[in-house]
């Protein structure tokens, strides 16, 4: 494993695309502390940030609106489309994937992400992380 140190004009620059990305659902104080607030409210942006593992594509409905989410090369791309959604899951619901902190196959066994099984297993390797989802708040 390579350790390196972050530049602060990285910190910063990292900073500015959480805020614009997640808007006002992420507070940031001036420590750069962040604490999110569980909601993606520019969803390409956010899965344009994320690095994947794996290379897949999938179509997932949340709310009113249906995207599509192609990876390639671990780099995800995604697009709102006209296309019938293979997954249907809440914009909260969304966080917990793109934080790698649960599986779409849990969430789907508490009925919260619908789709079908292959649709579903395609998730859960597109949203794995190989970093633990962590909060360094005590609440």
């Amino acid at each position: 494993m390579e350790i390196r140190s972050i530049s602060d004009a990285e910190i910063t620059a990292f900073r500015d695309a959480l805020l614009t990305t997640f808007g006002h659902d992420l507070d940031v104080d001036p420590d750069g502390d962040a604490r999110f607030r569980a909601l993606i409210e520019d969803v390409p942006a956010a899965l344009a940030l994320r690095t994947y593992t794996t290379d897949g594509r999938r179509r997932f409905a949340l709310e009113h609106t249906t995207y599509e989410l192609t990876v390639e090369d671990g780099h995800g791309r995604c697009t709102a489309t006209t296309h019938e959604p293979e997954l249907r899951f809440a914009r909260t619901t969304l966080s917990s994937l793109y934080l790698g902190a649960t599986t779409a196959t849990k969430l789907a066994r508490a009925d919260i992400v619908r789709g079908d099984a292959d649709a579903i297993a395609t998730a859960d390797r597109l949203f794995a992380s190989t970093v633990a989802a962590w909060c360094p708040e005590i609440f």
